[in-house]
């Protein structure tokens, strides 16, 4: 079974510094309006973390708009993290890369969710409920942000009993429930949201559980009207 990562830590540099490396475990969140909202949603009730920036006056920053939130860093870590630290990446993708990546169908005479040539690929929508109903990617999956974190508990609990159906027997009852597939699964998940903040944050969720991941940090809405990709308002 995949081991989670147990401790906290929120990378508060922009999510391209993110992205290209950081601490194994630790979840990227940008400052801003949002960063408090978002780590109180994250962090387990009672949970302690750590704060992680490139610098002093970052992490100050990002501190204060925590304090509103009445949430205090156990410590905070300055610059890189310290030698024989496990340090982990993700790539990040545009629309136009999904689009490619689900056209490339290695096992063409397996079946999907929808009756369409099974694609290894998993899209996972973290936009609100609202966002998702106006118009979505077909076959994404949705969790929103703040209960991917409950969701990937539920999937990891239901490791025993869908281990023995297989890898791709499990995807295909994760894609008609639209649910994520357990962790170690072989496939990868291409998370996004409207602009690519969120999906951040959540590719960080992922990644410290056990999930290859790819962040798409992109422009939905201009996807859309450029025709790289299709929504469908339709569940």
């Amino acid at each position: 079974m995949t081991q989670v990562v147990e401790e906290w830590v929120f990378d508060v540099r922009d999510r391209a510094a993110y992205a290209a490396e950081h601490v194994h475990g630790g979840i990227g969140v940008e400052p801003g309006e949002q960063l408090g909202a978002r780590v109180a949603a994250l962090l387990p009730e009672g949970g302690r973390f750590v704060l992680a920036g490139s610098d002093a006056g970052e992490i100050g920053r990002a501190a204060g708009q925590l304090e509103a939130y009445g949430l205090r860093p156990e410590r905070v870590v300055v610059g890189p993290p310290a030698p024989g630290t496990a340090l982990a990446t993700y790539p990040r993708a545009t629309f136009r890369d999904l689009s490619r990546a689900r056209r490339e169908r290695g096992e063409t005479d397996l079946l999907g969710w929808d009756d369409e040539p099974f694609l290894p690929v998993v899209v996972l929508d973290v936009r609100e409920t609202a966002e998702f109903a106006a118009g979505h990617l077909r076959g994404a999956v949705h969790v929103p942000l703040y209960e991917l974190p409950d969701h990937i508990r539920q999937r990891v609990a239901a490791l025993p009993e869908t281990q023995p159906k297989g890898v791709l027997g499990r995807l295909r009852a994760a894609f008609r429930g639209r649910r994520l597939p357990p962790p170690g699964a072989r496939t990868r998940v291409w998370v996004h949201c409207a602009d690519g903040s969120r999906a951040s944050v959540a590719a960080g969720v992922l990644e410290r559980s056990g999930y290859e991941v790819t962040c798409l940090d992109d422009d939905l809405a201009a996807a859309a009207t450029t025709g790289v990709v299709r929504l469908t308002s339709s569940f």
